[in-house]
């Protein structure tokens, strides 16, 4: 019996729901979903106090020498479930971990350290909404690779980080991969010195100065200007202006986290001229991340989390929430517990234009669609379609609302022929392209929750969703007149 469910199983998936008592205690839930022959099926829930997982606050869990240790699973339930994943499922088959919105402190766990130590397979995420692959450029990829980090914190991390996520993105298999680098100014120097010839012709590496006339502010004047708010984007400016209306694809940090209540953000140093110089750090919030990388087209995002984080929980809540917020997959890795090698493999994962094997590591911190995953060969009698994307509608819809505003988002484009045969998709299509996603999935998600109702809203989505596709064919239009 256990051979035949090896062979039917597609994704084997780990529900974890929160819930409030009428006494007002939380409980989580545990629960494994998986397809034996086709067939969606659950197994018996796990049920734990809150309180025995999350033993603290995260703000006061963040200032200790060891974060995770207040976030900690059931260890019956760990081995509980490896014992049954190894009776069951083929090996290296990976877990996918269904967090059901909202969640609560439940975001602070690592769930890719915990479940991979116990399982020994490979980790993903899934997000809690259904949405298609985000579009992009099929034969290029453009990553930015931004790195800061103020005074005080030690720069061999920095500098190892940066050559290491360079060295992933020769490992991505396209017709042109361009990596774009934006390092404080004193660190520059540094990176190109350390860093070897591009692997192959069809790979290039830019590095960028800083450009003054984005910089709000003159050095002699940041002592005065603690307060001022445009400080706050001039990384951001500094990269969007030199990058002259190009359109990118991934963005990955570099930068120290932090945490605001139980929001995430990142630190980057107050000036890229100053970097190290200076020990005074500029927030970046959730939200300015998630208009950044609208505003650049980017469809995915990576954080590197660097050993001597100054605000480890405060990372891992960006990186939850991004994940949560825009349809693209995400991955932050913790540096020291991913190899050169690993990084590499998750890159190829994540963004070379075949799908090879999800990589396995405690290190790496993954969301994205099952759809970007292979299906093992043993499913010879099955497709995607009949089994990726039908059990993740089974696993994830909550309603049929849901269910149909999902299926209202086009899998076709006006300007699809561009993705397919342009080596660089034009900075107004791609921006547009990631708005429209956001939208798509900002009413896919109140339907989730049923914030709308298919009585009252039904013809106030459907015209919401043709006005998104007005846009697209507008922009679509424009762009091939020359217009924008």
């Amino acid at each position: 019996m256990a051979e035949l469910l090896k062979r039917k199983y597609d994704i084997v998936v780990l529900k974890v729901q929160l819930r409030r008592l009428k006494s007002g205690d939380e409980e989580v839930s545990f629960k494994v979903q998986y397809s034996p022959h086709g067939i969606f099926t659950e197994g018996p829930a796990k049920v734990y106090p809150a309180e025995s997982i999350c033993k603290a606050d995260p703000r006061v869990a963040d200032r200790s020498t060891s974060p995770q240790s207040f976030f900690q699973l059931p260890q019956d339930m760990l081995e509980e479930l490896a014992s049954w994943m190894n009776a069951e499922c083929d090996y290296g088959q990976p877990l996918w971990v269904h967090l059901v919105s909202p969640y609560g402190l439940l975001r602070f766990v690592a769930w890719e350290e915990q479940l991979g130590h116990a399982l020994g397979r490979p980790i993903l995420m899934l997000p809690d909404f259904l949405f298609r692959q985000p579009r992009e450029a099929a034969r290029s990829i453009d990553i930015v690779i931004c790195c800061s980090a103020p005074a005080s914190w030690e720069e061999h991390h920095v500098q190892r980080a940066i050559a290491e996520a360079i060295y992933a993105t020769y490992e991505i298999e396209r017709d042109r991969v361009t990596a774009h680098i934006f390092v404080d100014h004193p660190t520059r120097a540094m990176v190109e010195h350390a860093l070897y010839a591009a692997p192959r012709p069809s790979f290039s590496i830019q590095f960028y100065s800083p450009v003054p006339s984005v910089l709000p502010v003159q050095l002699d004047e940041l002592s005065y200007a603690e307060d001022d708010l445009s400080l706050k984007t001039s990384w951001l400016d500094w990269i969007k202006l030199s990058l002259k209306g190009k359109s990118v694809d991934v963005v990955h940090f570099i930068c120290h986290g932090y945490l605001s209540d139980r929001r995430g953000g990142l630190q980057f140093s107050k000036y890229p001229l100053e970097g190290g110089l200076s020990k005074r750090a500029t927030p970046v919030n959730a939200d300015e991340v998630t208009n950044f990388l609208t505003q650049l087209g980017a469809w995915s995002t990576v954080f590197t989390s660097l050993e001597d984080n100054v605000s480890p929980l405060g990372l891992r809540a960006l990186a939850d929430e991004i994940a949560q917020t825009r349809p693209g997959p995400m991955m932050m890795c913790k540096q020291g517990s991913t190899g050169l090698n690993t990084l590499a493999e998750a890159y190829r994962f994540l963004f070379s234009a075949y799908v090879p094997t999800p990589p396995q590591s405690p290190g790496l911190f993954i969301y994205c669609q099952p759809a970007l995953a292979a299906l093992p060969t043993y499913l010879s009698d099955v497709t995607e379609e009949t089994t990726s994307v039908d059990f993740t509608r089974k696993s994830l819809a909550r309603n049929s609302e849901q269910e149909r505003v999902a299926n209202l988002v086009s899998s076709e484009s006006f300007y699809e022929p561009l993705y397919q045969t342009a080596e660089d998709v034009p900075l107004n299509i791609a921006a547009t392209e990631r708005f429209a996603e956001q939208v798509e999935l900002r009413y896919q998600k109140l339907a989730r929750d049923e914030v709308v109702s298919s009585d009252s809203t039904t013809s106030v989505v459907d015209t919401v969703f043709e006005t998104v596709n007005k846009l697209r064919s507008a922009v679509a239009s424009l762009n091939a007149k020359g217009g924008l």
